[in-house]
């Protein structure tokens, strides 16, 4: 990113767009990797909206984690997005995706599965949409280091 904008200057950035997947406890990471993020546009001068324009756990039991824990994760990272200043988060995929170019680890990113089975994390997604909806961010939370 730092070599994107010492290289294309910073006139055309009104937004700072990136994607984050992460397979592990969004907590170890996701705060200080915004604010890292945050810290790099303002050494440019620019203080310009975040948006996570894909973001996802996968489902895929070999190479991430189970459904069960994907939802836990993929609601917990977006909390935290929001908590870190993120102003605007996308899921990357609604629909489990075969050809994926991620492989195995990218086939299950989607919070339906190919047969139209609804996974554990489109109920957490939802929940977390219909429970936050209108309200505002006022400060984060301390969840603890005991956080599964």
């Amino acid at each position: 990113m730092e070599r994107v904008l010492e290289l294309a200057g910073i006139g055309w950035l009104d937004v700072c767009s990136y994607h984050f997947y992460r397979t592990g406890k969004p907590e170890t990471r996701t705060p200080d990797e915004v604010g890292e993020l945050r810290l790099l546009l303002q050494h440019f001068g620019l203080k310009c909206p975040i948006w996570v324009t894909e973001t996802g756990v996968t489902s895929n039991f070999k190479e991430g984690v189970s459904e069960e824990t994907q939802a836990a994760y993929f609601a917990r990272q977006i909390l935290l997005l929001v908590g870190a200043g993120v102003d605007r988060v996308f899921p990357f995929t609604l629909v489990d995706n075969p050809s994926d170019p991620g492989g195995a680890w990218g086939c299950q990113l989607g919070l339906v599965t190919l047969d139209k089975r609804k996974k554990p994390a489109f109920f957490a997604y939802r929940t977390l949409i219909d429970e936050l909806d209108y309200f505002e961010l006022i400060g984060q939370v301390d969840l603890g280091e005991n956080v599964q």
